[in-house]
């Protein structure tokens, strides 16, 4: 059979033979009037789209700008210019013996001496521009030779202690400068649970380069916290969960209005980092502590006229154990053995939390003291005073000690611990491991004796050293 053939269909006028427009549609011709037309068309799509973009990615509308410029933002810019870096160097000299030395007859007996300088790093806040005073911690600047203070602006200074407490673990520094930024003190007693607080300060000290604080923010977790931390017990204390690093210490803790509520002293860690238990000095412990410290230097202590003790039985409160004769605390009617339980309304768990608590009154103001004697409660009014010359410990009335430091026994109170032990002119030199140079050091450890335990007392009388085991 034949294959049938299809007609042939003529190919249209538009395709053309050749490798030119061989199995392809032959673009059409443009005139180069036409081209400009496209090109016009182009430039403008192209515009178009570029308005567009701009558009959708334009500076924020003025509600994004507001929430960005929060208070949380205007606290840290208002508080951080005048929290400062505070870098401490304590200089140790050791003597050095070359071995060599012994074969050149002209260098023995030379001695040579290496200097090692050890450098702590800690923060600070500048509370009064026109003294330069500064506020930190006791434990930044403790036993420092030199302490440098540098500032958010780049500048550094050399500073001087004004004072520094170590029970309170804080300090007042002194730099001069001029045009100094300051912080605006708060208040800590009004404080709420879950309010902001925000932490500012300097923990990577020199490793990194700018001079600017880091901040971090958290809520206030509790408040009025009491925590003994070594030789110190802290009382009044903020709690809060901003993160907080060992070189923060002494830097500010602020509210939300860019207020200093606190001085961040330390944290809670068992691997060295934050984990979100910082512990802060109330600012208004802080301010009363500051003011002694400017004007003496150091903190003076109210007398009471007593000694007292933390209770055996391991419940709140302390146990009176001494009442000095016609002192503020036997004219308030206090006596041995009464339990104290609340003094100015603020409770009191310890001998170191009662004196923590004491400590901070100032001279000749009353003391509300609430107290338990036998089965009743009883309120006294104590007006604290200044120690007089001759102070008793335990009924052994002692006054510094003129040339070989210790305390010197002027007499004995009859029916006392130390009647017919110790005799006048006895110099009480050291009690228990501690060094006694002044009769102030017995003031500070008569309330830290724990009763019914047996405590060694060393005295020297006429050149010979001796000592008595006592109790209270």
């Amino acid at each position: 059979m034949h294959e049938q053939q299809r007609p042939a269909v003529p190919a249209p006028a538009e395709y053309r033979e050749g490798a030119r427009g061989r199995g392809r549609r032959d673009r059409p011709q443009v005139s180069p009037k036409g081209r400009m037309k496209h090109f016009s068309a182009l430039v403008s799509l192209l515009a178009l789209l570029t308005t567009g973009v701009s558009a959708a990615f334009a500076a924020p509308s003025d509600d994004v700008a507001l929430s960005r410029e929060n208070a949380l933002v205007r606290a840290i810019e208002r508080a951080s210019p005048a929290v400062v870096n505070i870098n401490s160097t304590r200089i140790r000299r050791q003597r050095v013996v070359d071995f060599w030395d012994w074969f050149e007859p002209r260098s023995r007996g030379r001695e040579r001496t290496r200097e090692r300088r050890y450098q702590s790093l800690g923060s600070g806040a500048i509370f009064n521009a026109g003294e330069g005073y500064v506020l930190t911690n006791q434990h930044v600047v403790q036993d420092a030779d030199e302490i440098e203070v540098r500032l958010q602006d780049g500048r550094e200074f050399q500073a001087e202690v004004v004072g520094a407490d170590r029970f309170s673990d804080l300090a007042v520094l002194r730099i001069d400068g001029e045009d100094l930024p300051q912080v605006e003190l708060g208040r800590s007693d009004d404080l709420r649970i879950g309010e902001w607080a925000i932490a500012i300060g300097n923990p990577f000290g020199q490793l990194v380069r700018d001079r600017k604080p880091t901040v971090t923010v958290g809520v206030i977790s509790a408040t009025d916290r009491a925590v003994t931390v070594g030789e110190r017990t802290y009382s009044n204390l903020i709690q809060t969960d901003a993160s907080v690093n060992p070189g923060n210490s002494g830097g500010p803790l602020v509210n939300a209005a860019g207020q200093v509520i606190g001085v961040n002293t330390f944290i809670f860690t068992e691997s060295g980092g934050s984990h979100g238990v910082n512990f802060a000095i109330g600012i208004g412990t802080a301010q009363k502590i500051m003011a002694q410290l400017i004007v003496n230097g150091q903190v003076i202590e109210p007398w009471t006229g007593m000694q007292y003790a933390d209770r055996d039985d391991e419940e709140p409160g302390v146990v009176v154990t001494y009442v000095q004769p016609d002192g503020p605390a036997d004219k308030a009617g206090l006596r041995a053995d009464d339990i104290i339980a609340d003094i100015d309304g603020q409770k009191v768990y310890s001998a170191r939390d009662t004196r923590g608590v004491i400590r901070l009154v100032p001279h000749g103001n009353a003391l509300q003291v609430s107290y338990v004697r036998g089965s009743r409660t009883r309120d006294a009014k104590l007006v604290a005073g200044t120690a007089p010359e001759l102070y008793s410990f335990y009924g052994a009335y002692v006054r510094d000690a003129a040339e070989s430091g210790g305390a010197a026994v002027e007499r004995v109170q009859r029916r006392t611990v130390f009647d017919h032990v110790l005799e006048p002119d006895d110099v009480i030199y050291r009690i228990a491991n501690v060094r006694i140079d002044n009769a102030a050091d017995l003031r500070a450890i008569a309330n830290q004796i724990d009763p019914g335990k047996n405590i060694r007392l060393y005295f020297y009388r006429h050149g010979q050293a001796h000592y008595y085991d006592f109790s209270i």
